[in-house]
């Protein structure tokens, strides 16, 4: 799914890079941007 291949390229990026915290909120972040119109919300 190419979801899920974005959310894991996320991921780890975001823990090599030290800036994931919680993994958790990092997915519902990922997942509301998914569902909504395909644009980022600042």
């Amino acid at each position: 799914k190419p979801g899920s291949v974005a959310r894991n390229a996320f991921l780890g990026f975001a823990k090599r890079a030290g800036i994931l915290e919680d993994s958790t909120s990092a997915m519902q972040w990922l997942a509301a941007c998914m569902t909504g119109s395909g644009k980022v919300r600042a």
